[in-house]
């Protein structure tokens, strides 16, 4: 997982040279989960944010900051529309360094997303109004995305089997503390 020659040479892309395997989750959604809500994630325990728990959003940079956490994805038997389940994103919204939701109640769907926080966003590099991304990932699928960038994941259908995940999370150093406390 860190030590692949394209894991590498990606995380090397967002994280430098030097980074660290954070932590490891399975991930299962059974047949009828909610899946979760739109979220995002801060950099360990939320020290270096720049906007409260639940944010303006209006806070926006074009400068990718040090602190920096990559969580990376893999669908061993994929994650479809069809089945319900489907990861979504929304490209550029990781600029408005803001970690959504990352400690309060999450009761955004996509319309209360795309009504409230969403609305009248624009990426910050090309000007292009930001939208949802739903991902249809076919099996051995693994996607990475940073941690400041919201998330979701929808309802799992009725009669299905029950979707197998791995959560793989990366990140730099925090160059503040001492290297004993790099992960709690």
């Amino acid at each position: 997982a860190t030590a692949h020659p394209q894991m590498k040479n990606l995380f090397g892309k967002v994280l430098g040279n030097r980074f660290l395997f954070d932590h490891v989750l399975m991930l299962n959604r059974p047949a009828g989960s909610k899946g979760r809500r739109w979220h995002a994630h801060q950099y360990r325990t939320g020290q270096h944010e720049v906007e409260d728990p639940t944010g303006t959003g209006n806070f926006v940079t074009k400068e990718f900051l040090q602190q920096q956490c990559v969580r990376t994805l893999c669908y061993p038997e994929g994650a479809t529309i069809e089945d319900g389940c489907e990861f979504a994103i929304i490209p550029g919204s990781h600029l408005y360094r803001i970690p959504y939701k990352w400690s309060t109640d999450r009761p955004d769907y996509d319309d209360d997303m795309e009504k409230n926080w969403l609305n009248g966003k624009t990426h910050p590099f090309t000007g292009e109004p930001l939208k949802i991304l739903r991902l249809s990932l076919p099996p051995g699928s693994m996607v990475s995305f940073v941690h400041h960038m919201p998330h979701h994941v929808g309802h799992r259908k009725a009669g299905t089997d029950t979707r197998w995940g791995l959560l793989m999370a990366y990140r730099s150093p925090d160059l503040t503390a001492e290297p004993a406390k790099w992960n709690e």
